[in-house]
């Protein structure tokens, strides 16, 4: 626990600095590799949209890595040019180091999978905007005591998936256990295969915070379907909210 505290101490001094470091966003993907500028004495944040497992580093001699919440942190420990490839939850991402220009380097790297967005014109987004409704909110009791919220659902362009924020309140306080939820989607009767289904720490009295990333084979309406204590509740996303 000290050491998780000290690290995040570390991480707020150097952000404290951040209004004058040296801030870069990049985009990486299976065509192409981000170059990491370092310099030694220095430590340089790299940030992901997800948070990453592990690491492979081409040269481990010459670098100090270490892992805080979504962030890699990287120290040269010499001068010398080697690559790195940082493993997420969804995606890979292939970085090249160099600590050879002293001058230029890097103190935040924001790292995104995918091309770079190129930016469009101010009509076209306009329209765009009136296509999709904005919000899906969704309030419905499962049973007597338990009542769903669907807070948010959104399309992820870094990871290519779709995402459904929920949250299950037991109206009697009393602790909701992931192991009791049955979760499913499905389209025209046949389940999505590719979901994932992620649950926040259970405390009784706190809302259940959920998140569901899923793929959908048919960009046309599907069913949500919700099985707690065997009370099921079935809800249906229309087409329009994808």
């Amino acid at each position: 626990m000290k050491q998780s505290k000290l690290k995040l101490f570390i991480l707020g001094l150097l952000i404290s600095h951040m209004a004058s470091a040296k801030v870069r966003e990049i985009y990486v993907n299976q065509n192409e590799m981000g170059t990491i500028n370092l310099k030694m004495g220095q430590s340089t944040i790299l940030r992901f949209q997800e948070k990453p497992k592990k690491v492979v580093i081409g040269n481990q001699n010459y670098f100090n890595v270490e892992f805080i919440e979504n962030d890699v942190t990287i120290q040269p420990l010499g001068t010398a040019k080697t690559n790195l490839f940082v493993y997420g939850e969804y995606s890979t991402y292939g970085l090249l180091l160099d600590v050879s220009n002293q001058t230029n380097y890097d103190d935040l790297v924001i790292v995104k999978r995918g091309l770079r967005p190129q930016p469009q014109p101010a009509t076209a987004e306009k329209k765009q905007e009136e296509k999709r409704p904005n919000v899906l909110i969704v309030e419905r009791l499962i049973g007597k005591d338990l009542r769903m919220s669907l807070n948010k659902m959104f399309y992820h362009d870094v990871l290519k998936v779709y995402v459904i924020d929920l949250t299950f309140q037991n109206l009697k306080n009393i602790l909701i256990k992931p192991g009791d939820l049955s979760i499913k989607l499905s389209q025209a009767n046949k389940p999505i295969e590719e979901t994932k289904i992620i649950f926040d720490e259970a405390k009784a009295g706190i809302p259940l915070k959920t998140r569901i990333f899923f793929k959908i084979p048919i960009k046309k309406s599907f069913t949500l379907s919700v099985n707690y204590l065997g009370s099921e509740l079935k809800q249906i996303i229309e087409e329009k909210y994808l």
